[in-house]
C-alpha cells in the first residue's frame, strides 16, 4: 500500500519503540515516522499518542502515561475496547524491546520517510506543472522533501554557555598530539600531529617520503598507538620488510642472513609493545576513500582495532570517487576527503606528495614546489618538505623544512641523519644547534636570540634516546652482528 511502511509488523514495532524510548530520534526524524506510515491500527494509535505527548510536553511519556492514554482511547470506542489487551501487550513489548540494532532501524525509517516525502512532493507538483504556476513553489517543495531525514541534532557550541566547560580543554590540548619520533620536529610541532589533523611530507623522488612515513608509523607503535598503513604503490611484503629494518636498525641483507635472531628481536618487541600495526596494500589508482573507510570498519568489527594514526602512501595515488576535467580539482577534493576521514576516525593522518622537477635542483624545498595542485597545502594542517643537496645525501643527511603549521611554528628547519638502507631517520642535535646559533648570529632580533637559547638548552650535548625495549632489540642485533 502506497504511503505505508513495507516492513514486517515486528520491525514496525522496533520503529515505534524508538519513537517512544529515544526522544532525540523522534525530535530529529519525526517527518520519517508519521503515524499514518504504520500498518496496524494499534501501531497507528500508539504513534499518535507518542506524537501528541511530545508536541505538547516536549518530554518522553512514562509507561504510566501511555497506559492511561490507552485506557482513555478504549473507553469511548467499542471496537477499540475489544483491542485493549492488544494495546497493552504492545506497550509492554515496546518497553522491553532490544534496540541494539537501532542504527539499522533508524536508517531504514529515514530511507522510507525520505522516499515518501519526495513522492508526495512530486505528486503535488504535477498539478502545478500542468497549470504552469509559479515554478519556484515546486522547487521549494522538492528542496524541503530532500531535507527530510537530515540530521540536525548537532546544533554546534554555544560559546558563552560553555565557558567553564571549555577551560579544562586547555590542559589536555597537548595530550591529543601524537609524536613523529623525530625529536626536534616534535618540539616544533608542540608535541606532534593532532588527532583529526592531516600532515603531508613533500619531497622530490627518492629523498625519503616513504621512509619518513614508515618512521612515523614505527614511532606510533612504540608509543602504544594503533597504526593503519595504506600503501598504494608497494606490496604489503615490501612495506613489512621496511618496518623490519626500521625496528631492528638493520638492512635487508643482514635480516636475510640472520632471520632467526631478527625474528627473536621482533618477537620481543611484539610482547612488549602496546600498539598494533595493520598494513594494507591496494593497486595504484584503484583505492577510493570509501574502500579505506570500509577496511577500517571491518578491522573494528573483527579485531576491535581503532586507528590512532592513519598513514597513506600516498593520497595522489588514490582513485577519486568522481572524475573531473582537471587533475588538480581531483587532488584537492581527495585531500579534503582524507582530512574528513581523519576527523571522522579521530586519527592523526599522514601522507606524502611529490614535488615538481624543479625541486631537485633546490637547496630548500617549499610549498611552492608542490606538483599539480597547490590546494593540497590549503587543506593540510602540517607540511614538511624534505630538502637535500647531493653532498648531504652522500653524507646521509637531510633537512625537514616546516613549510606549514596550522597550530605551531613554521619556516623552521630540522636537521636529521638518514639511513636509507635501514629505513631510519633521526634528528641530529649537534647540527641542529650549530644551525640555530648561526641563524642567531645573522639575525639579532630578540625573538631569534630567545629561540636559539631555548634550542641550546633543549638539545645541547644530547642524542635522541631509544626506549628500553628498542635498546634490547638493538642489543640482540649488535651481538649477532659482532659474532
Amino acid at each position: 500500500m502506497a504511503g505505508v511502511y513495507e516492513f514486517s509488523p515486528s520491525f514496525q514495532e522496533k520503529i515505534l519503540s524508538m519513537i517512544w524510548r529515544e526522544p532525540t530520534f523522534y525530535t530529529i526524524y519525526k517527518e520519517c515516522v508519521k503515524p499514518q506510515y504504520f500498518e496496524s491500527d494499534v501501531h497507528i494509535d500508539l504513534a499518535r499518542v507518542f506524537n501528541d505527548y511530545y508536541e505538547k510536553y516536549e518530554a518522553q511519556p512514562s509507561p504510566e502515561v501511555i497506559q492511561e492514554e490507552v485506557r482513555k482511547l478504549t473507553a469511548h470506542s467499542k471496537v477499540k475496547k475489544e483491542k485493549e489487551k492488544d494495546y497493552l501487550e504492545c506497550v509492554d513489548r515496546l518497553m522491553n524491546m532490544d534496540l541494539a540494532d537501532r542504527a539499522y532501524v533508524q536508517d531504514s525509517a529515514i530511507a522510507f520517510g525520505k522516499k515518501q516525502a519526495l513522492t508526495e512532493a512530486i505528486l503535488k507538483s504535477v498539478d502545478d506543472l500542468q497549470k504552469a504556476k509559479d515554478f519556484s513553489i515546486i522547487e521549494k517543495r522538492i528542496k524541503e522533501a530532500n531535507q527530510v531525514g537530515e540530521n540536525i541534532g548537532d546544533l554546534g557550541t554555544d560559546y558563552f554557555a560553555t565557558i567553564e566547560k571549555r577551560m579544562p580543554e586547555y590542559d589536555v590540548r597537548d595530550a591529543e598530539k601524537i609524536k613523529t619520533g623525530i625529536d626536534v620536529l616534535d618540539k616544533v610541532m608542540a608535541g606532534g600531529l593532532g588527532r583529526g589533523e592531516l600532515g603531508i611530507v613533500i619531497a622530490p623522488p627518492g629523498t625519503g617520503k616513504t621512509l619518513s612515513l614508515i618512521n612515523i608509523g614505527a614511532s606510533g607503535v612504540l608509543q602504544g598507538k594503533n597504526v593503519a598503513h595504506f600503501s598504494l604503490e608497494m606490496s604489503e611484503t615490501r612495506v613489512t620488510q621496511r618496518y623490519d629494518s626500521t625496528f631492528t636498525n638493520k638492512d635487508f641483507g643482514f635480516i636475510k642472513d640472520n632471520q632467526e635472531s631478527v625474528a627473536k628481536a621482533l618477537n620481543m618487541l611484539k610482547r612488549a609493545r602496546k600498539g598494533t600495526l595493520k598494513i594494507k596494500s591496494f593497486p595504484t589508482r584503484t583505492c577510493t576513500l570509501d574502500m579505506m573507510k570500509s577496511y577500517l570498519t571491518k578491522l573494528k568489527l573483527a579485531d576491535g582495532f581503532v586507528p590512532d594514526i592513519i598513514i597513506i602512501d600516498y593520497i595522489d595515488l588514490m582513485r577519486p570517487t568522481s572524475t573531473y576535467k582537471e587533475r588538480r580539482t581531483e587532488l584537492e577534493i581527495l585531500y579534503e576527503e582524507v582530512r574528513g576521514m581523519a576527523q571522522e576516525f579521530d586519527a592523526a593522518t599522514w601522507s606524502a606528495s611529490q614535488t615538481n622537477r624543479g625541486a631537485l635542483e633546490k637547496k630548500v624545498v617549499t610549498i611552492a614546489d608542490l606538483a599539480e595542485s597547490f590546494g593540497k597545502a590549503a587543506t593540510s594542517d602540517f607540511m614538511i618538505a624534505i630538502s637535500q643537496t647531493k653532498e648531504e645525501k652522500k653524507n646521509n643527511e637531510l633537512r625537514y623544512y616546516v613549510a606549514k603549521s596550522r597550530n605551531g611554528e613554521s619556516d623552521f628547519t630540522v636537521h636529521c641523519d638518514v639511513y636509507y638502507d635501514k629505513m631510519r631517520v633521526r634528528s641530529n642535535a649537534e647540527r641542529q644547534l650549530a644551525f640555530e646559533l648561526a641563524e642567531d648570529d645573522e639575525d639579532e632580533s630578540s625573538d631569534n636570540k630567545k629561540r636559539g637559547k631555548r634550542m641550546e638548552r633543549e638539545i645541547k650535548a644530547r642524542k635522541e634516546s631509544e626506549g628500553n625495549v628498542m635498546k634490547d632489540v638493538m642489543n640482540i642485533m649488535n651481538k649477532k652482528e659482532s659474532s
